[in-house]
């Protein structure tokens, strides 16, 4: 346990005046007073399941803690880890759930010029010259269609939809136009509904200025939720809609995908587009895919 000789002050101590303590007794007075320092206290004594009778060290459970409330206490321990554990588990998806919902292909400018070029596509750009999308020209057509597309790639993936209805009426009928979001392409820009519903205000503004024909909106998938809020925003600007595979609430598809978290209260983007298009009375078209296992 020890000695004297380790702990010299004890024995200065143990002297008193003259009279002199003899090494036996020092010896084991100090070690009493080691046995005593070594002795865990009450408290965490009692966190480490020991307890100590004056004489020995005894577990908990031979003094007195039944075995009902030892499992108790273990079980209580578990719920208290696995409870900590969900609700790291609910903020880390809070935090990132625009990486999980949002999937863009980011390409630089000049790549996305050059593959434009070869598929006879050319650039849509803002008043202040920057790319904001993709389009065909064609001051023939009719009326024109502006698309929101789908979740993941980039606007120019989409330039289907400027080949298929730029062909209808013998090339009379549209003139189309896709709209790219910030975060996506080459476009800066944070992502998100807001950031995209900006980026559709400004798109709707520029193609009404200037040109009275018929505008129309076109929303793929994600892109559903930004046509029908804008939709519900300006139902007088837009003479009609067409949703491909489009969903009713964006909410209601996230809790089927991730039922195990409260995504109604994590969940920022809304898109309601129920909400959105009670207040329209243009002409509505939906494409749906029966086996769509996305929205």
């Amino acid at each position: 346990v020890g000695h004297a000789a380790d702990l010299p002050w004890a024995a200065r101590v143990l002297r008193g005046g003259e009279d002199f303590v003899e090494v036996v007794e020092v010896q084991f007075l100090a070690a009493l007073f080691c046995f005593h320092k070594m002795q865990p206290p009450r408290r965490r004594r009692k966190r480490l399941g020991i307890q100590h009778d004056g004489n020995h060290i005894l577990p908990m459970k031979q003094t007195g803690l039944s075995p009902w409330r030892a499992l108790k206490r273990r079980i209580l321990g578990v719920l208290r880890q696995l409870a900590i554990g969900y609700v790291a588990l609910v903020l880390l998806v809070a935090g990132c759930q625009n990486r999980m919902l949002y999937h863009p292909r980011v390409s630089p400018e000049p790549a996305l010029l050059r593959e434009a070029e070869a598929l006879g596509i050319q650039p849509w750009r803002d008043g202040a010259g920057r790319l904001i999308g993709w389009r065909q020209p064609n001051s023939a057509a009719r009326a024109r269609l502006l698309c929101f597309h789908g979740n993941a790639g980039a606007a120019l993936d989409r330039r289907g939809y400027l080949q298929t209805f730029n062909a209808l009426g013998d090339g009379r009928s549209w003139e189309t136009l896709v709209l790219e979001y910030p975060g996506y392409g080459a476009r800066p820009g944070p992502l998100g509904r807001e950031a995209f519903l900006m980026a559709g205000r400004a798109a709707i503004a520029e193609l009404r200025h200037g040109d009275q024909r018929p505008l129309y909106l076109c929303g793929e998938s994600i892109g559903s939720g930004t046509a029908a809020a804008l939709v519900g925003e300006f139902p007088d600007a837009v003479a009609g809609v067409l949703f491909v595979v489009p969903f009713a609430r964006l909410v209601e598809v996230a809790n089927e995908k991730m039922p195990w978290l409260p995504v109604r209260l994590i969940l920022r983007d809304h898109f309601d587009n129920v909400a959105a298009l009670a207040k329209f009375r243009g002409p509505v078209a939906f494409v749906i895919a029966c086996n769509d296992e996305v929205v």
